[in-house]
Parts: structure tokens; sequence; C-alpha cells
């Protein structure tokens, strides 16, 4: 009997130690089930934040607002009065969705705004509020992983249209992967050449 528990046992080890070193990392598994397009299709909008950063604290205020501009909702916009009504909220939400750590009190709202900021509803009135990226387009080049959350991924950032005079960069992306999600921690381009 004492026997068949040591055999038992060193089973039951074996099983643990083999279930133990199957088991991926966030980065792992956010890199296994994400495309080489899906990651150019999310990653690249940390070029719309129109600037290098080591740390997202060290994003403009005026950047982090533009950035929200660019994922514009369809609930914003009133027909009737053919104008803008972006709650605070949205933004902060946007802003949560790629990024953890950011500089963006309401105060800034409430001095950028003035008279198109409705402190009590903490809503922003807009006219238009357009955004363009011109001609930029992205290709995948690399996704390596940093460690057990964290992922490095590097991007060509061109320009298709050659009467603009080509250009193109390599951009640089970090992200730590919170419950399968990509936050972006950092962010720099190195152009080659500019037109």
């Amino acid at each position: 009997m004492k026997r068949l528990c040591i055999i038992s046992l060193i089973l039951l080890l074996i099983t643990l130690t083999s279930c133990q070193t199957n088991e991926q990392t966030e980065a792992e598994i956010y890199l296994a089930n994400h495309s080489e397009q899906d990651i150019v299709d999310y990653f690249s909008e940390a070029a719309l934040f129109y600037c290098d950063f080591n740390d997202t604290k060290d994003i403009p205020e005026k950047n982090l607002y533009t950035f929200a501009m660019f994922h514009e909702r369809d609930s914003w916009f009133d027909e009737t009065e053919q104008t803008f009504y972006i709650p605070i909220a949205d933004i902060y939400e946007i802003l949560n969705s790629y990024i953890d750590d950011y500089n963006l009190p309401i105060e800034w709202f409430e001095n950028k705004f003035e008279g198109e900021y409705d402190t009590t509803n903490q809503i922003i009135t807009a006219q238009a509020i357009g955004m363009g990226t011109g001609c930029t387009s992205y290709a995948f080049i690399n996704a390596e992983i940093i460690d057990t959350q964290n992922i490095k991924i590097i991007l060509l950032e061109y320009c298709e249209d050659y009467a603009l005079d080509a250009y193109s960069s390599n951009i640089y992306i970090t992200a730590q992967i919170v419950n399968g999600n990509a936050k972006f921690t950092s962010y720099k381009r190195n152009k080659s050449n500019t037109p």
C-alpha cells in the first residue's frame, strides 16, 4: 500500500509539472491570438498620439484629446442641431481602453473649451471634429515578447502617394497585456527619410 501511495504521488507530481510547463504567459497568449494584420490595425493607433513617449504620463493633454477625437462616436452627433456633444466620460473611456496612466484633469477641459464646455453635464459642444491622417499606411515588421506581460511591436509607417515624396519610418511600440488587452506603454518613431 505504501508503495502504491508513493507511485501515485510521483505520478501526480509529474502531471502537475507538465501542466505548469505548458502554461502560456499573457504576452504569449496575446501574440498567438492576434494576426499580423490585427496587430498592425491596433498598434498603428499609437501614432495618433502624435508624439514619442516613454511614459504615457508624458503625453500632452492636447494630444490625448486629439487621440480620443479620432475615435469619434455616432452618439456624439445631433442630426437636428448639426452639432457634436462630446461627453468627457467618453473621452476618458476611449483613453482607458488604450493606456493606463495619463494626465488629463477635468480642469483642462474647463480652460481649453471655455464657452463650449458644459461644466454641469461635463460635455463639450463642437460644430466639427474632423480628423485625417493623410496618406499614412502601416506594415508589420516584428513582434517580440519582453516578459510575461509586455510586448514590443515594430511597424513600418509609410506614405503610398509618391507624388507627395515617399517617406517611411520604423515605429516601436511597447504594450502591457492586461486582461487580454494591450495597453500602450511607449512609442517611438525613427524616421528614415522625410518628404
